[in-house]
Protein backbone atom coordinates (compact mmCIF):
# COMPACT_ATOMS: atom_id res chain seq x y z
CA UNK A 1 0.00 0.00 0.00
CA UNK A 2 1.32 3.42 -0.87
CA UNK A 3 1.02 6.66 1.05
CA UNK A 4 1.11 10.33 0.12
CA UNK A 5 4.34 12.29 0.31
CA UNK A 6 4.40 16.08 0.28
CA UNK A 7 7.62 17.30 -1.33
CA UNK A 8 8.19 20.87 -0.16
CA UNK A 9 10.21 22.57 -2.86
CA UNK A 10 11.33 25.97 -4.04
CA UNK A 11 10.94 26.16 -7.79
CA UNK A 12 8.22 25.44 -10.32
CA UNK A 13 5.90 22.44 -10.57
CA UNK A 14 5.54 20.17 -13.58
CA UNK A 15 2.08 20.76 -15.02
CA UNK A 16 -0.20 19.14 -17.57
CA UNK A 17 0.55 22.05 -19.91
CA UNK A 18 4.29 21.39 -19.67
CA UNK A 19 3.70 17.67 -20.21
CA UNK A 20 1.72 18.41 -23.39
CA UNK A 21 4.33 20.90 -24.64
CA UNK A 22 7.16 18.42 -24.03
CA UNK A 23 5.33 15.55 -25.74
CA UNK A 24 4.40 17.69 -28.75
CA UNK A 25 7.94 19.04 -29.05
CA UNK A 26 9.27 15.65 -30.11
CA UNK A 27 7.06 15.78 -33.22
CA UNK A 28 7.44 19.49 -33.97
CA UNK A 29 11.15 20.18 -33.39
CA UNK A 30 13.28 17.09 -32.91
CA UNK A 31 16.53 19.05 -32.87
CA UNK A 32 15.32 21.12 -29.92
CA UNK A 33 13.70 18.11 -28.25
CA UNK A 34 16.91 16.08 -28.27
CA UNK A 35 19.06 19.03 -27.23
CA UNK A 36 17.08 19.45 -24.00
CA UNK A 37 17.47 17.38 -20.84
CA UNK A 38 14.79 14.73 -20.33
CA UNK A 39 11.53 16.34 -19.13
CA UNK A 40 13.26 19.74 -19.45
CA UNK A 41 15.45 18.92 -16.46
CA UNK A 42 12.53 18.54 -14.04
CA UNK A 43 12.81 16.06 -11.18
CA UNK A 44 9.99 13.59 -11.81
CA UNK A 45 8.28 11.82 -8.92
CA UNK A 46 6.10 8.74 -8.64
CA UNK A 47 2.35 8.88 -8.20
CA UNK A 48 0.07 5.87 -7.95
CA UNK A 49 -2.98 7.86 -9.03
CA UNK A 50 -2.05 10.91 -11.11
CA UNK A 51 -2.68 11.01 -14.85
CA UNK A 52 0.75 12.59 -15.31
CA UNK A 53 3.66 12.08 -12.98
CA UNK A 54 4.28 14.99 -10.63
CA UNK A 55 7.59 16.78 -10.75
CA UNK A 56 9.43 20.01 -10.19
CA UNK A 57 12.38 22.09 -11.29
CA UNK A 58 13.88 23.36 -8.10
CA UNK A 59 15.36 22.47 -4.78
CA UNK A 60 13.85 20.17 -2.16
CA UNK A 61 13.34 21.92 1.17
CA UNK A 62 11.57 19.16 3.13
CA UNK A 63 9.36 16.08 2.83
CA UNK A 64 6.24 15.28 4.77
CA UNK A 65 4.08 12.19 4.67
CA UNK A 66 0.60 11.26 5.68
CA UNK A 67 2.15 8.70 8.04
CA UNK A 68 3.68 11.26 10.40
CA UNK A 69 2.57 14.38 12.19
CA UNK A 70 4.01 17.61 10.83
CA UNK A 71 5.07 20.51 13.01
CA UNK A 72 3.97 23.43 10.86
CA UNK A 73 6.32 25.93 12.49
CA UNK A 74 9.27 23.77 11.36
CA UNK A 75 7.83 23.46 7.88
CA UNK A 76 7.10 27.18 7.53
CA UNK A 77 10.67 28.03 8.50
CA UNK A 78 12.07 26.13 5.50
CA UNK A 79 13.24 28.77 3.04
CA UNK A 80 15.57 28.62 0.04
CA UNK A 81 18.87 30.46 0.21
CA UNK A 82 19.56 33.33 -2.15
CA UNK A 83 22.01 31.10 -4.01
CA UNK A 84 19.34 28.40 -4.46
CA UNK A 85 16.93 31.02 -5.79
CA UNK A 86 19.54 32.27 -8.24
CA UNK A 87 20.39 28.70 -9.35
CA UNK A 88 16.73 27.96 -10.09
CA UNK A 89 16.34 31.24 -11.95
CA UNK A 90 19.30 30.29 -14.15
CA UNK A 91 17.88 26.80 -14.82
CA UNK A 92 14.57 28.32 -15.90
CA UNK A 93 16.22 31.04 -17.96
CA UNK A 94 17.88 28.57 -20.37
CA UNK A 95 14.65 26.72 -21.17
CA UNK A 96 12.75 27.54 -24.37
CA UNK A 97 10.56 30.63 -24.12
CA UNK A 98 7.47 28.57 -24.97
CA UNK A 99 8.12 26.33 -21.94
CA UNK A 100 8.80 29.29 -19.64
CA UNK A 101 5.47 30.85 -20.64
CA UNK A 102 3.69 27.71 -19.36
CA UNK A 103 5.40 27.76 -15.97
CA UNK A 104 4.13 29.18 -12.73
CA UNK A 105 6.37 31.63 -10.88
CA UNK A 106 9.15 30.08 -8.81
CA UNK A 107 7.93 29.85 -5.23
CA UNK A 108 7.53 27.36 -2.38
CA UNK A 109 5.19 24.52 -3.34
CA UNK A 110 4.12 21.16 -1.99
CA UNK A 111 4.35 18.64 -4.81
CA UNK A 112 2.37 15.51 -3.92
CA UNK A 113 3.71 12.09 -4.81
CA UNK A 114 3.28 8.50 -3.64
CA UNK A 115 5.57 6.06 -1.90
Amino acid sequence: MSYAIGNVIYGVPWTEELENYYNELENKDQDLYYSLPDKLGFEMLYSASAQIYPGYLGVSLAKISECNDVKLSDLISKQPTEKQKEDIRKQIEVLPQAARELMDEADIYIIWSSS
